[in-house]
């Protein structure tokens, strides 16, 4: 079926939207509290620098890796690199809390 081409990126958009809100209003503050006080904000902030750096790192080195050897080209590890982001995200978190403690 055609459509299914043409509009399922369109869930994918709406998705990231969705987050993206989300994200938006959970570091607003609002009248009667602070959602995240200062410390909270710091290990967000940190874990997410964690993560920034550990991503670009394995994504570049993976996206290199072919140009080295030739037969990589056709492995199925390169579909499921995305896993990469959520997982040095959930590490720089650890990470952080525990040096925050």
């Amino acid at each position: 079926m055609w459509y299914r081409d043409r509009l399922m990126p369109l869930l994918g958009v709406g998705y990231f939207f969705y987050g993206l809100v989300g994200v938006v209003r959970l570091f607003r503050k609002t009248k009667q509290q602070d959602v995240f006080d200062e410390m909270e904000q710091r290990v967000m902030l940190e874990s997410s620098v964690f993560a920034y750096r550990i991503s670009i790192t394995v994504l570049m080195s993976a996206a290199s890796l072919p140009a080295l050897f030739p037969s990589l080209s056709n492995n199925p590890f390169y579909r499921n690199v995305w896993i990469v982001l959520p997982i040095s995200q959930q590490v720089g978190f650890w990470i952080a809390q525990r040096r925050y403690r």
